[in-house]
C-alpha cells in the first residue's frame, strides 16, 4: 500500500556536507578532494593506510533493468547502504565513480569540431575542473556497442561536450549516443500525487 508522506517533511530536509559523511566512514579530510560542500574525490593514498583492513568488502551495482515502479542501479545501492547500517556495519554509497582506466582503455580520443568549441568555452567561462560524466554505449567501456565488456585499443570518438553548470559537472558524448532518460514502461512519477490534506501520495 502506498504511504502519505506531507510535503512539510520534505521542506526540512537537508543535504549533509560531504565532510560529515567521510568523517563518519573513517575518512580523514586530508584525504579528500572538495568540489564544493556536498561532493568530493577520495585520494588513493588511503589504501596505504587501510592495508591491513582484511575485511573490508566492495559491493558493485550495475547493469539492472529498472522495475516497473523504476526501480533501479541508485535505488537498489542506496537501499543495499541503508540495510548495511541498520544493521551495524559501515557502509557508504558512490553512485557515480570513475570507470576502469584513464581513458577506458583507449588508445587515443578524438574530437569533433564542436566538441572543441565547446571544451573551449567551457575553459574560458572558468568550468575546466569540473568532473567528467561520460555518455556511451551501455554495453561496454567504449563508444561502440559490438565492443562488448572492456575493450582495449579502440579509438574514442567525442562527438559533443554539455555542461550542466546547475550540478556542477560536464557531459561528454561519445560516439552516437542519445540522452534520452532510461525510464520503464509506466515511470513511477505519474503516480505519484497530491490528497485534499497536502500529503504526498503514491511513494510506496
Amino acid at each position: 500500500m502506498a504511504k502519505a508522506f506531507p510535503i512539510s517533511s520534505f521542506s526540512i530536509m537537508r543535504m549533509k556536507p560531504i565532510a560529515d559523511i567521510a568523517r563518519s566512514a573513517g575518512i580523514a579530510e586530508n584525504y579528500l578532494e572538495p568540489y564544493g560542500s556536498y561532493k568530493a574525490k577520495i585520494s588513493l593514498d588511503i589504501l596505504k593506510t587501510k592495508k591491513e583492513n582484511k575485511k573490508a568488502k566492495y559491493v558493485l551495482v550495475t547493469a539492472m533493468t529498472p522495475t516497473p515502479k523504476g526501480e533501479g542501479k541508485t535505488v537498489t545501492a542506496i537501499g543495499l547502504s541503508m540495510a548495511f547500517n541498520r544493521i551495524g556495519k559501515k557502509s557508504i554509497v558512490c553512485l557515480r565513480q570513475p570507470s576502469m582506466g584513464p581513458l577506458f582503455g583507449a588508445k587515443d580520443v578524438s574530437y569533433s569540431s564542436q566538441a572543441r568549441r565547446k571544451i573551449t568555452l567551457f575553459t574560458a567561462l572558468g568550468y575546466g575542473a569540473l568532473p567528467v560524466c561520460m555518455a556511451k554505449t551501455q554495453f561496454s567501456l567504449s563508444h561502440d556497442p559490438q565492443l562488448k565488456g572492456r575493450p582495449r585499443g579502440f579509438a574514442l570518438p567525442v562527438r559533443d561536450v554539455r555542461i550542466a553548470a546547475g550540478a556542477g559537472f560536464v557531459s561528454v558524448l561519445c560516439g552516437a549516443i542519445q540522452t534520452m532518460p532510461g525510464l520503464p514502461a509506466h515511470p513511477a512519477g505519474t503516480k505519484v500525487d497530491i490528497d485534499r490534506e497536502g500529503n504526498v501520495v503514491g511513494i510506496s
